[in-house]
């Protein structure tokens, strides 16, 4: 909660939102270009697809979360939480 006003709510997210979508665009590019000519088009559509189910799975705990109350948001912060941090420990 580090807003101090709704101008600055909304400038964070228009440049965290800027910050996302050129890194959703920047992706597949990148995988074709250092990919084998052989598996390129398997490993792009893989990582459209993964960033597709994710934001399915996103508005899936939304829905089930919506009568959760306080307790709501938080569990779906800290359901995202949990891939990174195994990720984190194991790298």
């Amino acid at each position: 909660a580090a807003a101090t006003s709704y101008a600055s709510l909304m400038c964070g997210r228009f440049v965290t939102g800027l910050g996302v979508g050129l890194g959703l665009a920047i992706d597949p590019v990148y995988i074709a270009e250092v990919s084998p000519p052989k598996h390129r088009g398997r490993l792009v559509t893989w990582s459209e697809t993964a960033t597709n189910v994710g934001i399915l799975l996103g508005f899936v705990s939304g829905f089930g979360f919506r009568n959760a109350g306080e307790v709501g948001w938080r569990s779906m912060l800290a359901l995202g939480a949990i891939i990174p941090s195994v990720l984190l420990v194991l790298v």
